[in-house]
């Protein structure tokens, strides 16, 4: 009988010590809401004095390099500039960013819009992947523009677009 109550006693003793520990800890998780992309423009796109000549002409997103004459159209080498926008996001983000003519100036077409973040000296391959480099980048933003004499109409006119930046 002794033998039982020391094997008793020993299983017991077993059973508590290898039963599980368990325990909750209250903790927290850091996070900070931002919004998610925001653009402002700086700069409004220009592309000087062009003639009243059908044709196309290609707007650098590098200010300092002049518009191309596709279609030798007759234009000032002087007065132009691409769009400078600044777009705030989170640093590493990916956005898609997609350009549309507004269509509001007879004989005036924008398309084929480039968008450059390093100051125009170079383009991005693929604007519906852009990444972002810093918390605020500055995007410059070309494209081509093409005239159609017989309904463009002579004197000073501001053909508008559209930017669309969406965060992936």
């Amino acid at each position: 009988m002794k033998r039982f109550s020391f094997l008793a006693i020993a299983a017991l003793v077993v059973l508590t010590a290898s039963g599980a520990q368990a325990f909750d800890l209250a903790t927290t998780a850091a996070i900070e809401i931002v919004e998610g992309v925001t653009v402002a423009q700086t700069t409004g796109m220009d592309f000087g004095q062009v003639a009243d000549h059908d044709g196309t002409l290609v707007l650098s997103t590098d200010p300092g390099t002049a518009m191309t004459d596709v279609s030798f159209i007759s234009f000032d080498d002087t007065g132009f500039s691409p769009a400078i926008f600044t777009v705030t996001s989170i640093a590493g983000a990916s956005m898609n960013a997609s350009f549309t003519d507004a269509g509001d100036v007879a004989g005036i077409t924008l398309a084929t819009f480039t968008v450059s973040l390093t100051g125009g000296s170079g383009n991005e391959a693929d604007i519906t992947d852009i990444t972002q480099l810093t918390t605020a980048d500055t995007w410059n933003v070309g494209c081509s523009l093409t005239v159609a004499a017989a309904t463009a109409l002579v004197g000073a006119s501001t053909p508008g677009y559209t930017i669309t930046v969406v965060l992936n």
